[in-house]
Order: C-alpha cells, then structure tokens, then sequence
C-alpha cells in the first residue's frame, strides 16, 4: 500500500490513557472528603488516528492528563459515578473525539482490589 491511499482508508483508533493515579477529595461521608484519596482514572478516546506524524494532528496525552488531573484539584464529589460523567463530558467538549470512556476506580472496600465507575459518551 503507498501513501497516498491511506487517506482512502478509516484510520478510527483507540487512544487509551490506564491507571492515571489523583488524589481526588471523593466520599459520601464528610469525613471521607476531608482529605485527598487516591482514585485511579482510565480513560479511552475514540478518534480518527493522524496520517501524519505530528503531535498537532492527534490528541496530546501528556497535556490530556495534566488537564483531567487540573479538573480534579480543588474540587470534591460524593459518587465516582458523578466524577465519571462529568470527566467525560469534559473530555467530549474539549477534544475530537467521536466517543469517550472514563472509569473511576477508588479502594474503599476491604475485601475488594477497587470499586468502580465507567461511563461512555458519544457524539
């Protein structure tokens, strides 16, 4: 296949950001929101993939990150199911993506490795 027919083809792909650890003041208990906790965040952009090599064609990660990070500074929820939603609504208003997926996990339980939250937005 030659260069020029690859702009002929769907170049849709999958931008995945795993494990993004924050510390996040999330808890339904007042005391819970005291202090920040860790929350580990997992997000999925569904975009179309550059046909070129250039960070100005595509979604900057790093910059992704810092930005989700920046939203959850300051700021406190009662539901990971909330954090979630409006991450990513966030996250569909500010980049191309055709769809996004959050997943909020937090270690709460006990007995369990996380709790979790995912939420999928489309255009």
């Amino acid at each position: 296949m030659n260069r020029d027919s690859r702009t002929e083809l769907d170049m849709t792909g999958k931008l995945c950001i795993s494990e993004l650890q924050i510390p996040c003041q999330i808890g339904v208990s007042a005391a819970e929101r005291a202090q920040p906790q860790p929350i580990w965040v997992n997000i999925e952009l569904e975009l179309q993939f550059p046909l070129t090599d250039e960070l100005e064609a595509t979604v900057d990660y790093a910059a992704l990150a810092a930005r989700v990070k920046s939203f959850c500074t300051g700021r406190a929820w009662k539901l990971i199911e909330t954090l979630a939603r409006e991450l990513a609504e966030l996250l569909l208003r500010e980049t191309t993506a055709a769809a996004v997926s959050v997943e909020v996990k937090k270690a709460v339980l006990p007995d369990a490795k996380h709790v979790s939250a995912k939420v999928l937005l489309c255009r």
